[in-house]
């Protein structure tokens, strides 16, 4: 990787490979025929279980967060 960018973070030159690449998906965006699979850039699929899933997974763990700070905010140790 530093061989590619190592240049960049440098000199602060853009490499002429990158600015090819980078017109080609503005011109494509342009065109209204960009997909990021031609990019190697595959989308995964989710059903909607998994997507409801994810979210209750999401519910209970900002849930378990909430009460742990909640009962640390509460609790006087009493020596």
């Amino acid at each position: 990787m530093d061989g590619f960018f190592g240049s960049y973070l440098k000199t602060g030159l853009v490499p002429f490979w990158l600015r090819a690449v980078v017109r080609r998906i503005i011109c494509k965006h342009r065109k209204g025929n960009l997909t990021p699979s031609e990019f190697g850039i595959n989308q995964p699929c989710v059903s909607r279980f998994e997507r409801r899933l994810g979210w209750i997974l999401v519910a209970l763990f900002s849930f378990l967060v909430f009460a742990i700070v909640w009962v640390s905010a509460k609790y006087e140790p009493t020596w």
